[in-house]
């Protein structure tokens, strides 16, 4: 009886473990597939935040829309170097009929450390754009644009 209950106790606890790991990857893999699809609006006509990796730095974009005006809140973060990256000069920002615009300021933390916050500012567009593109050049050797349809 007691060899019984060891082995139905043992395939629970299998069943438990297995279950465990697979809802970890399932989400892994949704919040994955989320954050770095193309950029959307909300429900609210807020655009979505993008996350996407580049070597062994995440960083996060959300846009802030005035207009034809953009501004980006920036997150980077990382456990293995220095975040020493200058978002001024290495940030671009494309519209859909060509027009292409580098920032004005950054305000936020300075280069270095594991994890940086700040906004990036850039000038006014000379029209409303339908869509933009952010182009961020050569973290960790990695080039990302970040997308989305207004």
């Amino acid at each position: 009886m007691k060899n019984r209950s060891t082995i139905y106790l043992l395939i629970a606890l299998t069943f438990i473990i297995v279950s465990v790991v697979l809802a970890v990857f399932e989400v892994k893999k949704t919040n994955s597939d989320d954050k770095n699809t193309k950029g959307e609006t909300n429900s609210n006509g807020v655009l979505n935040e993008q996350t996407k990796n580049a070597g062994d730095v995440i960083i996060a974009v959300l846009p802030v829309k005035f207009g034809n005006k953009f501004d980006f809140e920036f997150q980077l973060n990382t456990h293995t170097t220095e975040l020493v990256y200058k978002l001024e000069d290495i940030a671009s920002l494309k519209s859909d009929n060509g027009e292409t615009l580098t920032p004005t300021e950054w305000e936020g933390d300075a280069p270095g450390g594991h994890h940086r916050k700040g906004t990036l500012f850039f000038p006014n567009f000379n029209s409303v754009p339908k869509s933009i593109s952010l182009n961020i050049e050569n973290i960790e050797n990695n080039n990302l644009i970040f997308s989305w349809d207004l």
